[in-house]
Order: structure tokens, then C-alpha cells, then sequence
């Protein structure tokens, strides 16, 4: 503000300066040219015309310092408001630039954290494949819509002699199925996947050999926005258990009819003489 008003003044004084020239020019220039008074009463004393002339003429002057004068402090001010601006955005822009590396900073550090559980994390999946892959448990990855597989354990091979390259072909589980299991597996398999939830359920296959296999079949469902997309889960072989029971349940219905048709009374005693049946 001071500068301004120093400036202000400067070209005020610049004007009546420049007033002052005038005059004592054209006082000189009169008498010369009309020499019919001195110089020195054409300064000090002149006729009314020529005292207005040069007062017009110092008023324009003083005017026109004054003009440019506050052209000059206005310019000044707006520098300054330009350069204050300047400054504040040079500040915002490193502070934000701060801010910018600093979230860059833990950006990076969040995606090195979140690399190295995903590293993690395959690794882990890849030992536990592997792990399974030496067992009698069959890995499986398919398709939510068509059931192809996208992925089984090799040893699902052995398991019904069919070659992978068999189990990746459409329509493979379905086709594969015992014919009376085949409609109660695919419609529960169907109804419980549109579920999106996981679910267990045992049905029969036929191997290449014509043999009949038992097989637990645990599911889990990837769903997107309630849609099933992709099923994983694990085969698990129960033909052993399954012939068992049924050996078991035959063995019972045998003696149950020795039982019936025996003409004497059987009674069954434990060790501690405790009568069983």
C-alpha cells in the first residue's frame, strides 16, 4: 500500500514538474517570438489567455500523472493479489504433492502386502493340490451353468478309468452318472447350486470297467451378484463303506430269516451272561 501511494506521488510530482517546464518554455517562447514583453514578466505575470492555456495545460498534466498514477497502483495491486495466488497455489500444489507421495507410499506398500498374500496364498493352494493330489480325494473345479470341468485331480483317472482328457469333455458328469442317481444328482445338484451355498451329496458313477462307484461329493459355490458362476469342491470314493453297509444290511436280513424259520428258540447271550436277544 505504501509502495502505491510512493508511486502515486512520484508521478504527481513527475506531472507538476513537467507543469512546470511547460511554463517556463512557453513563457521563453513568447517572449522570443512576440518580444514585446521579457521573459521574466511572461513567467511571473502573463495575460489572462495564456494563464489559462498554461493552467489547462498543467491540469491535464497533473491529470494525467494522477491517472497513471492510480493506473500503476491498481497494476501493483493486482501483481501483488497475483503473485499472493501464485504463492498459495504453489503451497496447495507441494502440499498436495505431499500427500500424493505419501499415499503413493502406502499404496505400494498395500500392493506389496496384498502380492505377497496372493504369493501366499498360491503357494498354499498349490501345497494343498499337491497334498491332495496323493490322496484317494479328488480336487474338482466347473463350470456354474454346464457342469464341464475345468480342473480334476489327476488321480481321478484311476478312480474310473477314464483319461483326463475324457473328464474335461462337456457333458462328462452327467453322462457318467448310474442310470438311476442320474435325475435326483443333476436336479439337486441344480437346485442347491442356485442356492450359493455349499452342500454334500452321494450318487453312483459307472467306471470304464462297468464298475459301480460310490462318491461323496462335497460343493462349494462362486457366486457374482447371487449367480452361480463357478462349483469346486472334492469327489471322495465311499464304494468301500457303501459295500460294507450293504454286506452289513444283508448279513442282517439273512439272520433275521434264520431267526423266523428256526423252529427252536435262539437266544443270544453277552460275556457277562446278560441275555441280548
Amino acid at each position: 500500500m505504501r509502495q502505491n501511494i510512493r508511486s502515486v506521488g512520484y508521478l504527481v510530482i513527475l506531472g507538476l514538474t513537467l507543469g512546470a517546464v511547460f511554463w517556463v518554455v512557453d513563457s521563453l517562447v513568447d517572449a522570443l517570438v512576440f518580444q514585446n514583453r521579457s521573459f521574466v514578466d511572461e513567467a511571473l505575470s502573463p495575460d489572462g489567455v495564456e494563464l489559462w492555456m498554461r493552467l489547462f495545460v498543467i491540469g491535464l498534466l497533473l491529470g494525467f500523472s494522477l491517472f497513471a498514477g492510480l493506473i500503476v497502483a491498481q497494476r501493483r495491486r493486482a501483481e501483488a493479489s497475483l503473485r499472493m495466488a501464485q504463492d498459495q497455489l504453489e503451497e496447495r500444489v507441494r502440499e498436495r504433492t505431499v500427500a500424493l507421495e505419501e499415499a503413493n507410499v502406502a499404496l505400494q506398500d498395500e500392493i506389496a502386502g496384498r502380492q505377497q498374500a496372493q504369493d501366499s496364498l498360491k503357494e498354499s493352494e498349490g501345497w494343498l493340490r499337491r497334498l491332495l493330489e496323493t490322496t484317494n480325494v479328488i480336487p474338482w473345479e466347473a463350470d456354474a451353468e454346464t457342469w464341464q470341468f475345468t480342473y480334476v485331480g489327476p488321480q481321478a483317472a484311476a478312480l474310473l478309468g477314464y483319461p483326463l482328457t475324457q473328464w474335461y469333455e462337456r457333458g462328462f458328469w452327467t453322462a457318467h452318472i448310474h442310470d438311476d442317481d442320474r435325475q435326483q444328482a443333476t436336479d439337486f445338484c441344480e437346485k442347491s447350486s442356485h442356492g450359493c451355498s455349499a452342500y454334500e451329496f452321494e450318487y453312483r458313477m459307472v467306471a470304464a470297467d462297468g464298475r459301480t462307484v460310490w462318491l461323496h461329493d462335497i460343493v462349494t459355490v462362486d457366486a457374482e451378484n447371487g449367480v452361480p458362476k463357478t462349483l469346486r469342491g472334492f469327489l471322495l470314493d465311499i464304494t468301500t463303506r457303501k459295500q460294507a453297509a450293504q454286506e452289513l444290511e444283508r448279513s442282517e436280513a439273512r439272520f433275521r430269516r434264520l431267526l423266523e424259520a428256526a423252529p427252536d428258540a435262539i437266544v443270544l447271550m453277552r460275556l457277562d451272561g446278560s441275555i441280548a436277544l
